[in-house]
């Protein structure tokens, strides 16, 4: 079980992270999205990276990267809680998310492969803590 000040920095940084996911997830216009996409997508491809690196395939992993710290954190603070529920949790929220953004922001584009990202992210971060709380440890 982590000590309180674990608890306590993993909590300061949920809350950061929290603001940054829904300023990020909604925002009205995906254009600075999409933007990141291309230039990421751009310089792999000028280190060499294959041809079947895509800007959706980025996209599909710049979505599973943004789920993963809500649940590595999330799992820190509520340690009882397992990968199983981070699942759920997940889609859930991107479930949310997309639905959000298909009512109120015409802007976005709102997809299931979001949700599967998303939820595959919420528990790759589940997963990364519990790997962490076996090799590390306790306080």
């Amino acid at each position: 079980m982590p000590g309180a000040t674990t608890r306590g920095v993993a909590g300061g940084l949920a809350v950061l992270y929290v603001l940054f996911l829904a300023f990020t997830v909604f925002w009205p216009s995906a254009e600075y999205a999409t933007g990141t996409v291309d230039v990421a997508t751009d310089f792999l491809h000028s280190l060499g990276a294959p041809g079947w690196i895509t800007d959706s395939w980025m996209e599909f992993l710049a979505n599973i990267v943004l789920f993963i710290p809500l649940s590595l954190l999330g799992s820190v603070l509520l340690d009882r809680w397992g990968w199983r529920f981070w699942l759920g949790a997940g889609f859930a929220a991107s479930a949310c998310i997309e639905l959000a953004q298909l009512i109120f922001l015409g802007g976005r584009s709102p997809t299931l492969l979001d949700v599967l990202a998303n939820t595959l992210g919420a528990v790759a971060g589940a997963l990364i803590a519990v790997a962490l709380r076996t090799r590390l440890p306790r306080s």
